[in-house]
């Protein structure tokens, strides 16, 4: 308890910690959210492809954040992000304890159920951030578009004539 009328901080509502643990062959896995750093390296694998995964179905994300995804979702979003065939594959892999060799040795069964856990327990950042940042990226996008356009309908600044 803290010093008369202070309060504990508030958990942000948008964190539910999950934590997946399963048999898969012969080694346990645990899948935990990922950390700062993982996530990082996460958002810049998906930066090319954040406006992708914006696009999802909104049914397909409130399962993603609910229940878990279906098979289905998790083969729309292995389609969306097929544009390069490495990056599942290194989602997986910075959602895991797993090195990108591991995941490319895993059979298909296996990786495409450790991908859609590792999406499930993750999906606060799929589900909620992505798009946040998807709409950031669309603002900044649209900024940048308007200054180009601005830029190239004004004069710019140069010496001005003196009538001395």
């Amino acid at each position: 308890m803290g010093a008369p009328g202070s309060r504990a901080p508030l958990a942000p509502g948008f964190l539910t910690p999950v934590v997946v643990e399963f048999q898969m062959g012969d080694r346990h896995m645990v899948v935990k959210p990922a950390n700062v750093g993982r996530l990082a390296r996460m958002l810049a694998d998906l930066g090319p492809f954040l406006a992708e995964l914006v696009e999802l179905p909104a049914d397909v994300l409130q399962r993603m954040a609910g229940e878990g995804p279906t098979t289905e979702d998790v083969l729309e979003l292995l389609q969306r992000l097929s544009g390069e065939a490495e990056l599942p594959l290194r989602l997986v892999a910075h959602g895991t304890d797993l090195t990108l060799k591991e995941v490319e040795a895993l059979p298909f069964d296996q990786f495409a159920y450790l991908f859609a856990v590792v999406v499930q327990v993750n999906a606060d950042f799929f589900v909620r951030a992505m798009p946040l940042l998807g709409e950031a990226a669309q603002r900044l996008a649209t900024m940048v578009s308007v200054d180009a356009t601005a830029s190239q309908t004004l004069t710019p600044p140069g010496p001005s004539s003196s009538t001395n």
